[in-house]
């Protein structure tokens, strides 16, 4: 497994089917690089599938990206729960919640939210 999770997500993905590995960028790209843990880009890689530009799919149809965006949103809360806590895994929901309930003309206003996100998650790993 590798220590970029945007990478170990390219694989997991990879793994679940054929026909999503084949939509799969070369290369993780855009947002970020994936600075957080497994569990919250696999959450961030969900909402980016549903509401905005991913980092790792590429060329799919609106449903395939959907589909691949809820394992990503499901994939990322067992982690957390694997890993974290249950107060991280509430940290994550409200984000989600709060997220998605955002104008996707807005959505590019959320960055601070996902960055707020992510600090608090790290400085309980810390």
């Amino acid at each position: 497994m590798s220590d970029d999770p945007l990478i170990t997500l390219r694989s997991e993905i990879a793994a679940v089917s054929p026909d999503w590995a084949s939509r799969l960028a070369d290369a993780p790209r855009g947002l970020d690089a994936g600075t957080g843990t497994l569990g919250f880009e696999s959450i961030r890689e969900g909402w980016l599938l549903h509401r905005a530009q991913s980092r790792l799919v590429d060329g799919a149809s609106p449903d395939l990206a959907l589909l691949i965006g809820d394992w990503c949103y499901a994939a990322g809360l067992v982690d957390v729960t694997e890993h974290g806590t249950l107060d991280d895994v509430a940290l994550l929901a409200d984000l989600i919640a709060d997220v998605s309930c955002t104008p996707e003309a807005a959505s590019g206003d959320l960055e601070p939210k996902w960055a707020a996100a992510r600090a608090a998650l790290e400085r309980k790993t810390s």
